[in-house]
Parts: C-alpha cells; structure tokens; sequence
C-alpha cells in the first residue's frame, strides 16, 4: 500500500469537507443583533464573519450568488439596499436601490437576480446590462425567492397562504396552497422545490417535485418551531428554526429527523446559504 497517497488522498477529501459552508442571516436591527453574515461548517461550527466592513448593514435576509459574488439583501425600511461582497468574504458595496423597498429574499438565474420586497409586493428583476425592472407582483407581502431549473420565478405569499410559480416571462403558471409559507429552496438536482411553513399548530418543511408540484415529502419534529432558511447537501436537509434560535438537519430520503447541529444561535436566523469552494 502506498501510504504517501493515502494521505494525500485524505487531505483532499478532507479539504472538499471543508470547503463546504453554510451562510446564515439573522434578524438584527439592534444593539445585540447580528448584522452580518455568518459562516458555519457542516458541523454547525462557527467559521467566521463574512463581511469584513459590517457598518451600515442592517437586517440582512436572502442570498444568493450570481456572476462569482454574494449577493444579499439589507431589508431595514429606511435603508433599503441589495449589497455584494466576494463569496468567500471581504468587504461589501450596494450593488443597487431601485425598485426595492423592505426587500427579502434574492434569487439568482443564470443571467438575473429577483429580489422581493414585503412593502411594495413587487418582485424585482436586475440583469447586467439592462434596465432594472419589475418581474410580477404579489398580491401581497412576498418573502423567499427561488429560480427552478427551467427558469421559472418561485416566490412565497406568506399572507395569501400559497406559494406562486411565474414563467421566464413573467406570466403566472401555478400555485401552491400552503399555510404562511416564507423561506423557499430548490434543489436543481433532484427537481424538488422545499417550502417552509410557518403554520398555526404545524411548523414544517413540505417538499414539491417542480415536475407537477405534487407533494414528495415533509420534514418536521415534535419541538420545531418557525423554519426560516433551506438548504441541502449530500443527502441532509439543513434547516433554521427560527423560534428556538438554531441549526437544525433531516434526511432528505428518509425525512427523518437527525438533530442538532447548533443551538443557541446569536440571533433569530433569517436565511440559509450553502456555498462550495470556500
């Protein structure tokens, strides 16, 4: 056996295991707020803080990476901006205002960012080289913004109870009757769409096939309490819950509950992002 690659095979495969981190928002908007995005491992394990210039950042929401930087949006009403920042860190500029009031979630296609905006209920459109621009609107307050495989805008209408799919094109072509749906996650790998639910009685994740959006699957536990942020890897459904201020995972193929993998978050987590190469 040679021993020498072994180990260098094992720095490698421990190098890809690093690699792997989880962006998290949180709540903010005050003193003992977090207004910065925070890096976790896989683990749930502190990394670091990933903008370097934090002032003037308040209420942080979405992300999403687009064009080899983050893109995020700064919801606080009277400093309403979509800031970027390199994905692995550094400092942060605004990328953009217009169009944006209370702005939440940010999605990206291969060509333009979506953003929503809970006071105007408007989804907006920004592409490079174009004029910024009004994508639909909500009939009322929009939250989670996702973009399926095929090019088609997701968005969550907490107050209207459902979820609403548009075309590239900005026609509405389907819906989905879930009670105060809020964060939303596509996973382009297995073509499924994930909704979190804040219900009443019922905190879940419901899992759709973007094929038909029947429903595949449902992910929750006895103690649950509002999930906020999505995300998948390798077989693991990681999940915010909001209302007991930690990290929570699932697996996807068996929807069973897993555990734990951070507790006492700083703040109330607001959105999850999986970034790779970090």
């Amino acid at each position: 056996m040679n021993i020498r690659a072994v180990l260098v095979g094992l720095v490698l495969i421990l190098g890809v295991i690093r690699a792997q981190e989880l962006y998290v928002t949180f709540h903010g908007g005050s003193e003992s707020g977090v207004n910065n995005i925070e890096a976790y491992s896989l683990t749930g394990t502190h990394l670091k803080s990933v903008v370097t210039n934090p002032s003037g950042l308040d209420e942080l929401r979405g992300m999403a990476i687009f064009n080899n930087n983050l893109y995020f949006a700064n919801a606080y009403k009277e400093a309403s901006f979509v800031g970027q920042v390199p994905v692995c860190g550094g400092s942060y500029s605004k990328a953009f205002t217009t169009n944006l009031q209370h702005p939440y979630g940010v999605a990206a296609s291969s060509n333009s960012l979506y953003v929503s905006n809970q006071d105007n209920n408007l989804i907006t459109q920004y592409s490079p080289g174009a004029t910024n621009k009004v994508f639909a609107t909500s009939s009322k307050s929009p939250r989670g913004v996702a973009v399926a495989p095929n090019g088609n805008v997701i968005f969550s209408d907490e107050k209207s109870d459902k979820v609403e799919i548009y075309s590239v094109n900005g026609y509405k072509v389907n819906e989905i009757k879930i009670e105060k749906p809020i964060g939303l996650y596509v996973d382009s790998n297995s073509n499924t769409l994930y909704v979190g639910s804040n219900g009443k009685n019922t905190k879940q994740v419901v899992a759709y096939s973007l094929s038909g959006y029947s429903q595949v699957g449902t992910y929750t536990h006895s103690s649950m309490g509002h999930p906020a942020g999505i995300t998948s890897y390798n077989g693991q459904l990681y999940v915010l819950d909001q209302d007991n201020t930690s990290l929570i995972y699932f697996s996807v193929a068996s929807q069973t509950y897993l555990g734990t993998l951070a507790r006492n978050l700083p703040d109330k987590p607001e959105q999850l992002l999986l970034v790779k190469g970090c």
